[in-house]
């Protein structure tokens, strides 16, 4: 029965795995135009099936041109129903989103500083010590004519008892707050990502029937392309000298350019950088509250008082009180 089943399943994930290779699979490049002012005509086209996803790479200097110049077809009919790429935020805008005041470079006091008020354990030596963290200060001491800075940390224990413990190799902080461990671990990660923040993908959605043909152009950053020259003199007397030109291409654009229609231009068309992909935040104007408040509730005045007294003279006559309410 066990053989049965796993083989009833070989075929189920025979078909993931296929599907999980279209969905990632990259749109290759098929023409490519590099001019001497340092941007690239590129061409991407080839074959989906279905409901698919193309995936492009590139840097954030070449995703501001892309968002600038992309065109992408369907040629089957088919649609395009988006194209998304991974937005960076800045990175002292994500760190505003943690409870921990702290900054993109910081120091081990700064560190401990955010870390005020919170439950740690205290381990110095042998002894155990567990509380809350008070404060962290720096110590001045002097060893002769050299001065000597260090941090000690003030802890208020479980019993009410406040410790210091000057900041050693030997002593160690154990932060006993779960939640707050997680801020932590949230933060080194968001400091870890920001060296990868220069990878941006594209990811261009697709949606149709049957198989079809996607193209996909855009102009992007490229280095330049440079030119040598030499010339081969013959031996012969009767033969003519060879004149040979080199083009030396770099290619940036994170994969192989295989099968590829190369054309190098010496033009250079006018071309402008502007950062597209970054998302921009504005400052809105402050409005302050209003310094006075009115603590009690309005009160009527003598014109109330003067339209009862005159309502409650020309009681029953309806022309006196149709005077009275316009006074």
């Amino acid at each position: 029965m066990k053989h049965r089943i796993f083989a009833a399943l070989l075929p189920l994930f025979a078909v993931l795995a296929t599907l999980a290779q279209t969905t990632t699979e990259k749109l290759p490049v098929r023409r490519v135009v590099l001019y001497k002012n340092g941007v690239g005509y590129f061409e991407h086209t080839g074959r989906i099936r279905g409901d698919q996803e193309i995936k492009i790479d590139f840097t954030s200097s070449q995703l501001n041109d892309v968002l600038k110049s992309l065109t992408v077809l369907d040629l089957n009919g088919g649609k395009i129903t988006g194209v998304g790429y991974n937005s960076v935020a800045p990175i002292a805008e994500q760190l505003k989103s943690l409870r921990l005041p702290l900054g993109q470079s910081t120091t081990l006091a700064n560190f401990l500083a955010a870390l005020r008020g919170s439950h740690i354990q205290v381990r110095n030596g042998a002894a155990l010590v567990s509380g809350r963290l008070l404060s962290v200060e720096e110590k001045t001491a002097k060893k002769g004519q050299e001065e000597i800075k260090s941090l000690e940390l003030s802890v208020v224990t479980n019993t009410g008892e406040v410790r210091t413990f000057p900041l050693t190799s030997g002593l160690g902080v154990r932060v006993e707050d779960h939640d707050l461990n997680e801020e932590i671990s949230r933060y080194l990660s968001l400091i870890s990502s920001s060296r990868d923040q220069d990878l941006r993908r594209m990811t261009i959605s697709t949606s149709g029937n049957g198989e079809r043909s996607v193209f996909v152009s855009y102009i992007s950053e490229v280095p330049v392309w440079k030119s040598t020259y030499r010339i081969l003199l013959p031996t012969k007397a009767d033969s003519k000298p060879l004149l040979q030109g080199w083009a030396i291409v770099d290619n940036t654009v994170g994969e192989d350019w295989k099968d590829v229609e190369l054309s190098l231009v010496a033009g250079a068309p006018q071309s402008f950088i502007q950062d597209l992909s970054r998302p921009y935040y504005t400052r809105r104007p402050e409005i302050a509250l209003p310094e006075t408040a009115m603590l009690s509730p309005h009160r009527a005045d003598a014109s109330w008082h003067l339209w009862q007294s005159c309502r409650s003279q020309w009681r029953g006559d309806t022309q006196c009180s149709r005077e009275c309410d316009k006074q």
